[in-house]
């Protein structure tokens, strides 16, 4: 059971199993405007991206895990970073499968009420990824 509380573990696990999803999954095209950027790509793209940088991420933490002072800080960046993506996905998921449905007499209104939600997800995953930096640092700090 000990093993199983290792934060690289949970992302190889994570990781294996988004690569697994990401052949059943149907065709969907996913486009995103971050910040006057577009990407365009299919979801199976999307997910199999995804799972290859929570690999890396695995790799990471299996290398420094001796080296991460706080486990807090370590849960709370994996936390964030398995589940701010599929966020992400499923509010762009809704937004294009909406397009269809909506009439509205203002439709940049909802055009720009998404892009401010993607962007915050985004920029909150940006962020996320400063935990595991703050976590070495600390460590340095408190080792001296």
């Amino acid at each position: 059971m000990r093993h199983f509380t290792k934060t690289f573990l949970l992302l190889a696990i994570a990781a294996c199993l988004i690569l697994i999803t990401s052949f059943f999954i149907a065709s969907h095209y996913f486009s995103l405007n971050i910040f006057e950027i577009d990407v365009s790509m299919s979801g199976q793209d999307y997910l199999r991206i995804y799972a290859l940088i929570l690999l890396c991420y695995a790799f990471l933490y299996n290398l420094l895990h001796k080296r991460m002072r706080f486990r807090f800080l370590s849960w709370i960046h994996i936390a964030l970073t398995i589940i701010l993506p599929f966020v992400l996905f499923w509010i762009n998921y809704n937004y294009s499968k909406s397009l269809v449905l909506i009439e509205t007499s203002d439709p940049q209104s909802c055009a720009s009420d998404h892009q401010r939600l993607t962007n915050l997800f985004i920029t909150a995953f940006a962020m996320a990824q400063a935990l595991p930096l703050i976590n070495l640092v600390c460590n340095l700090f408190v080792k001296r």
